[in-house]
C-alpha cells in the first residue's frame, strides 16, 4: 500500500489514472463490506438448511486473509495444510471477485 502511496501524480497519469480522482492506492480493498444476515438468509430446500453463496464466499474470504496472514507472520513458507503462500494471494482475489 505504501508503494502507491508514493507514487508521483505524474507516474499515475502514465498509468492511465486521474489523480484528483482517482489514486492508486484507492483502488485497494482494504475494508470488504459485509451485509447482514437479514439481507443473505439462510436457504431452505427439501428439509434442509444451508448459507446463501454469498455466506459462502464471505467465510472463503475470511479463511483465505487468516491464511495469508499466518503465511507471511511465518516468513512466507511453503505450503502445509492447505495453507497459502504469498504468491498464492491472488486466490484472495478470485474470492473477491466471486
Amino acid at each position: 500500500m505504501e508503494i502507491f502511496k508514493k507514487l508521483k501524480p505524474e507516474d499515475a497519469r502514465k498509468l492511465g489514472l486521474d489523480t484528483t480522482w482517482a489514486r492508486p492506492e484507492w483502488l485497494v480493498v482494504s475494508v470488504l463490506p459485509v451485509p447482514p444476515l437479514h439481507v443473505r438468509p439462510s436457504i431452505h430446500a427439501g428439509g434442509n438448511t444451508s448459507e446463501d453463496d454469498l455466506t459462502h464466499q464471505l467465510i472463503n474470504v475470511v479463511k483465505a486473509n487468516i491464511a495469508l496472514k499466518e503465511s507471511i507472520a511465518r516468513g512466507g513458507e511453503a505450503r502445509s495444510e492447505g495453507r497459502l503462500e504469498r504468491s498464492d494471494s491472488k486466490s484472495n482475489v478470485l474470492h473477491i471477485y466471486t
